[in-house]
């Protein structure tokens, strides 16, 4: 695949999402978001799985076969701040990949895969119990 020429009008997240996803295109066959290799820049530059985009009201899961289905609507009007998703190759202290928002300027289509730069872990609880 050749590189992507760099563009002054591009947004950043373009750039960085196309050198991330050079690799799969190359030859690297993912059939589940969560199963994509982490970047080798990792901790310092991971991927996360999109599972709600910033802005929706509608909670989407990626079912264990990398399947995306809607889980569930608000009920309340609230929409999610950022866009939403898990880590792949993670694994939380809860069993479940490690969750992350990801902040950009247009929301992202659940199930793509989105590189980022961590800059704060946020704590929260689930049900009573710590969720990562």
């Amino acid at each position: 695949m050749k590189p992507v020429p760099a563009c002054r009008h591009w947004p950043a997240l373009w750039l960085l999402v196309a050198a991330i996803a050079a690799p799969a295109a190359a030859g690297e066959h993912i059939r589940h978001p969560f199963l994509a290799s982490q970047s080798a820049k990792a901790p310092e530059e991971v991927l996360l799985a999109v599972e709600i985009p910033a802005g929706s009201s509608i909670k989407y899961e990626i079912n264990e076969h990398g399947l995306l289905f809607v889980d569930r609507f608000q009920s309340m009007p609230v929409a999610y701040p950022a866009n939403y998703g898990s880590m792949p190759r993670t694994l939380a202290g809860d069993g479940d990949p490690l969750d992350a928002l990801v902040l950009t300027r247009q929301p992202l289509h659940p199930g793509v895969l989105v590189g980022f730069r961590p800059i704060g872990v946020p704590r929260m609880v689930d049900k009573g119990e710590q969720d990562q």
